[in-house]
């Protein structure tokens, strides 16, 4: 909850009059003097430090100004002039120096969060959208951006291992996916185009990578009944003509269609015969509707 009082923004300026801070503040605030480290200091060094109102309004008024003032004046940790102000302004820490997010990061270090705590995030989380104008923010701080394999190690080292339960709640979430939310990731994916780059990642990725039994048990459980549209078909068999197998993968096939077993070999068998009949049964319907016709 904010404080009630009236929001204004101030500058700080040394006796010679150059400007060292700019900040926003409201009436229950204007006794703080402590801003960061660095404006400590130089309160400390200069005594006779003069800090003059130069806007009032309402608190996102007072943010915009504090913005502006910053701006103008220039952040000296980023050598574009006098303030030592840490961040851009404005409401949160926009732009903090790197000493701001190591201190950040330390302070963060080792914390564990409660599960009454992560149960709140989660709720207050729920519902929540980004608007078009922050997904474009995030798209574009993200592109091009190449993670170090420190930072790839750390990720992975943090990264908790998913309970049973929650790999439980995670796939009945996305078998009960509503027909809204299906068609938007189908709308969001259309059209897509992944880089070579990304495709020679992906590649490196899953070579190598086998599935255990237990998980081959689940694929194709998940993929029985399943059946594509004559679209799908369409779109799959395109994608496929033209499309050269290397020798390695050509192995691979030849290997696996002498290792099925006897079993599998009658399943398609099976459905290779009620292929053709089914085709069979079409083609003798169209040659009689045609003969009625005629």
């Amino acid at each position: 909850m904010k404080p009630a009082g009236t929001f204004y923004v101030y500058i700080d300026s040394k006796p010679d009059g150059e400007p060292f801070y700019v900040g926003k503040g409201c009436e229950l605030r204007v006794k703080r003097k402590e801003r960061n480290a660095w404006h400590t200091r130089v309160c400390n060094k200069y005594p006779d430090w003069s800090r003059d109102r130069v806007f009032e309004g309402t608190e996102d008024e007072c943010f915009a100004e504090e913005k502006r003032l910053i701006a103008l004046y220039g952040r000296r940790d980023l050598g574009l002039g006098t303030l030592v102000n840490l961040t851009d302004g404005g409401d949160g820490a926009s732009n903090p120096s790197a000493e701001s997010r190591a201190k950040k990061s330390a302070s963060l270090k080792g914390r564990i969060v409660s599960e009454d705590a992560r149960k709140k995030i989660g709720a207050a989380s729920r519902g929540r959208t980004m608007s078009a104008e922050a997904r474009a923010k995030l798209s574009a701080a993200l592109k091009g951006r190449v993670q170090s394999e420190e930072e790839r190690a750390k990720r992975t080292a943090a990264a908790k291992p998913i309970s049973s339960e929650t790999r439980a709640k995670l796939s009945a979430a996305a078998r009960n996916m509503s027909a809204e939310t299906k068609a938007k990731i189908s709308a969001s994916s259309k059209g897509r185009i992944k880089s070579a780059e990304t495709l020679a990642k992906m590649s490196v990725a899953h070579t190598g990578k086998t599935h255990s039994s237990a998980t081959r048990e689940k694929i194709g459980a998940a993929s029985k009944g399943r059946t594509h549209s004559q679209e799908a078909k369409v779109e799959m068999s395109l994608a496929r003509k033209g499309k050269p197998k290397s020798e390695e993968t050509r192995a691979k096939m030849s290997e696996a269609a002498k290792n099925k077993s006897p079993e599998h070999r009658a399943r398609i068998s099976a459905s290779q015969r009620a292929y053709h009949a089914a085709r069979k049964a079409a083609a003798q319907a169209i040659a009689s509707a045609a003969g009625v016709v005629a």
